[in-house]
């Protein structure tokens, strides 16, 4: 069985010794959260029944902060839970992914998904997943990472 530590709202000025101290605890990997930009007036309560994230909650860009933690452990993994995907051009998204997954010595593993702002963000969401595929090539990423989101969306028969 693995562990894995989900952080969340923890300040970028401690994630080089939150890595450290969780490959040598003999955590398998760190999950790391994404959102771009929540709404002044959101109100959506998540799953859980709580309501933890707020207008100005803080949201490391996860690229950056797995290379940071890649390069600071030996056999830590990273890994995306969920990149809103829908948020961004999906071109730049493809070399990130691949250029971390090169550069972390395939220890990184890349959760995507729709979000749950708008209905709309699925058909974008779909859009920019078929535009991955494209690009990167779905062997490459899953022999180099795990692509969730994209797992569920050929399951669904989105793509």
């Amino acid at each position: 069985m693995e562990y894995w530590l989900g952080i969340f709202h923890e300040g970028n000025e401690q994630m080089k010794a939150l890595a450290r101290a969780a490959e040598q605890m003999g955590f398998a990997g760190i999950a790391l959260p994404d959102h771009v930009a929540m709404p002044a007036g959101y109100k959506a309560v998540h799953p859980s029944g709580r309501r933890h994230i707020e207008h100005d909650t803080r949201f490391p860009c996860p690229f950056i902060t797995a290379a940071n933690i890649t390069a600071v452990t030996e056999r830590l993994r990273v890994m995306t839970y969920i990149y809103v995907l829908p948020m961004r051009e999906p071109f730049t998204v493809a070399r990130q992914v691949a250029t971390l997954c090169a550069q972390s010595h395939s220890r990184s593993d890349f959760g995507l998904g729709a979000g749950r702002l708008a209905p709309t963000v699925q058909r974008r969401f779909n859009k920019a997943a078929a535009i991955l595929v494209i690009i990167v090539g779905l062997e490459f990423l899953f022999r180099s990472g795990k692509l969730f989101g994209l797992v569920k969306a050929i399951k669904w028969g989105f793509i």
